[in-house]
């Protein structure tokens, strides 16, 4: 009986902490969830892991496919994706996350839309982090 309320009080737990782990509104959570879509967060992380992999198993022509293989899919883009929204949720308001999500939405070069510096150095240094993961699970895994 004790296993079946303390289940139930964790669930409960769980999906009542859902907002405080993605934000305090559910309209910001939209928002910054439709940024990290528009800007292809996802898509553009598995090309520059991709790419690593490729790099690495070139170097290490030894290692067995299966090897990059098996890694490709144990990275763990949810906690970059994570991370990135903690980005645009710490550094942004609900006002300023519309506004860009409207440059992102309107400008045919993205990589024109108009960022703050802190906001640019805070997602350069998640990514950089992300890298770094990668670099880790990729030596831990063939040994170097």
């Amino acid at each position: 009986m004790n296993s079946i309320l303390a289940r139930t009080i964790l669930v409960a737990l769980i999906v009542a902490s859902q907002p405080f782990v993605y934000g305090q509104s559910n309209s910001k959570n939209q928002l910054i969830m439709e940024i990290i879509k528009v800007t292809d967060v996802i898509p553009q992380a598995k090309t520059a892991v991709n790419s690593m992999l490729n790099s690495y198993s070139k170097k290490y022509p030894a290692i067995p496919a299966s090897t990059w293989t098996d890694l490709k899919n144990h990275i763990d883009y949810d906690r970059y994706q994570k991370s990135i929204y903690v980005v645009y949720n710490r550094d942004l308001n609900e006002k300023e996350l519309g506004e860009l999500l409207k440059q992102y939405q309107h400008s045919s070069t993205p990589a024109k839309v108009i960022l703050s510096e802190k906001l640019k150095a805070d997602l350069y240094a998640a990514g950089n982090e992300f890298g770094r993961s990668i670099g880790a699970l990729i030596k831990s895994k063939i040994g170097q």
